[in-house]
């Protein structure tokens, strides 16, 4: 049975929800393993497996270290307040417009190129869903479409380093700086 901690906010007493303190963990830590987590923290992954399965809470110096290490806001983590979503959008986004390597990468091997910076499968559906507009706008084909569907996802995977709670928090406008510049690398690529 999981331990329900309580902590004083404004003056009430609140049960420390462990089960959404999990769901957050998890989703900090994307497809990271408790291995990998262990290694950025000095936490035993039995301890992180724990964390996961809701049977066990962090104290304050681990609440630290994982948030730390998964780079986001302690309160967060915590409490879910505030929501991810609000933290990508007050947080400086990565500047898509600096990826240039990505596009100098894609030219130099050509048709050769291959997709895969990071994982697809790990991206967020709402990624998808908000390109699509302006990767039909500016694309032509089916096999074009395709190409450029997965280099926009490679650029933005590299630009928020897999960090899938970022990519998910990405505006519209961000993600169609991806399909621009992967529009651009099928040009150089074609050209």
């Amino acid at each position: 049975m999981a331990h329900q901690s309580e902590k004083s906010v404004g003056g009430e007493l609140h049960a420390w929800d462990i089960a959404a303190f999990s769901r957050r963990l998890r989703q900090a830590m994307g497809g990271q393993s408790a291995y990998s987590l262990e290694r950025k923290t000095g936490i035993a992954q039995s301890l992180i497996r724990k964390y996961l399965s809701g049977s066990s809470s962090p104290g304050a110096d681990k609440l630290v270290a994982l948030a730390s290490a998964l780079q986001v806001p302690v309160g967060w983590l915590a409490t879910g307040e505030p929501s991810m979503l609000d933290i990508a959008e007050a947080s400086e986004p990565p500047d898509l417009g600096v990826k240039e390597a990505a596009i100098e990468n894609v030219r130099q091997e050509g048709p050769a190129y291959q997709a895969g910076a990071c994982p697809q499968a790990g991206t967020p559906t709402v990624v998808y869903a908000r390109m699509m507009e302006s990767l039909f706008e500016q694309t032509d084909s089916e096999e074009q479409r395709e190409w450029v569907l997965q280099r926009a996802v490679d650029i933005i995977c590299t630009a928020c380093e897999g960090r899938t709670a970022l990519m998910a928090g990405l505006s519209k406008t961000e993600l169609e700086r991806a399909v621009a510049l992967a529009v651009a690398a099928y040009k150089i690529s074609r050209g």
